[in-house]
């Protein structure tokens, strides 16, 4: 009856998020919310360090995280394919250097 009530809060609030594998605070670890996906690295239960996170409309990014945001190289690639490589502050692409 717990797993049933679990799974139906989770499902029943946006923003639950599903712990698949890993460590779910610190480490390596994979989680999955609304249709999207985070691989990578954990720091207190936040995207911390090198991942990917993936959109549910199949959007990618794929480098550093810091305190739950892209920060540091990396590269974010839309549905439609188009590529972004550069450096991220706090979620924002700061080079905007377009890959063709």
């Amino acid at each position: 009856m717990r797993k049933i009530l679990i799974i139906f809060l989770c499902f029943t609030f946006v923003g639950c998020k599903q712990h698949i594998s890993g460590d779910a605070e610190n480490g390596y670890g994979v989680y999955i919310r609304s249709g999207s996906k985070y691989e990578g690295e954990l720091k207190d239960g936040m995207k911390d360090g090198y991942g990917t996170f993936t959109w549910a409309d199949g959007t990618k990014y794929i480098g550093e995280f810091k305190g739950n945001k892209q920060n540091g190289q990396g590269t974010y690639t839309t549905a439609d394919g188009t590529v972004y490589k550069g450096i991220w502050k706090n979620g924002y692409n700061n080079s905007k250097k377009r890959i063709d």
